[in-house]
């Protein structure tokens, strides 16, 4: 979809070599990643060339934080994250105490833009067959990630008392397991819990 937009020029390492002169037409950098190596060869032009750049953060590509001493590969990308991220022009995203963590992690001075991630669900239209009259839904998280607490999120809605009879605790965990044996933990326990209204999702 972006390269229908005349304005947007998209590039991966194998067109790498005209970068200087995409990002000296260019008025303002967008990050989606801090993932690849090469992202710092891109920042080292931007950098030279004192163009505005601009992280839009999404889950991983901050918490990646927290793995820092995983490896020495790691660490050195954590070193090189951390002298990009303090020179960035602003920091985008729609949740204000993920950008509190890149500034308590990455120590950096980049001002808050607030603008958002995701579409606005009230707007897709399902079909009636997937409707129940009268059930509520509740989501908890996206993905098999330990990090995201599905227990400790499941004993508090829990504690709610809710009419399970009128609720549905859907649980995406077709992806991101990374700790062995957490994703049939999460469902063990979703089931214990919750029996019928537990509904995890273990394929896309």
């Amino acid at each position: 979809l972006l390269q229908k937009f005349p304005n947007v020029t998209l590039f991966s390492d194998r067109n790498s070599f005209n970068l200087k002169n995409i990002v000296k037409n260019s008025n303002k950098i967008f990050l989606h990643s801090f993932e690849c190596l090469h992202i710092f060869q891109i920042l080292k032009i931007v950098f030279q060339l004192k163009k505005p750049a601009y992280w839009i953060i999404w889950g991983f590509d901050l918490y990646i934080y927290q793995e820092r001493y995983k490896s020495l590969k790691y660490f050195i990308k954590h070193i090189l994250r951390k002298i990009a991220i303090k020179k960035l022009s602003g920091i985008i995203y729609d949740v204000k105490g993920e950008y509190e963590l890149a500034i308590k992690w990455y120590h950096t001075r980049a001002p808050y833009i607030e603008a958002g991630y995701l579409p606005d669900f009230s707007t897709i239209d399902v079909s009636p067959k997937q409707k129940k009259e009268g059930v509520y839904r509740i989501l908890v998280n996206h993905s098999a990630n330990y990090r995201n607490y599905h227990i400790e999120v499941f004993e508090k809605i829990k504690q709610l008392a809710l009419p399970l009879n009128n609720y549905e605790i859907i649980v995406p965990l077709s992806y991101s397991e990374n700790k062995p044996g957490y994703k049939n933990e999460v469902i063990e326990k979703g089931k214990q819990l919750f029996g019928n209204s537990f509904i995890p999702i273990v394929d896309y």
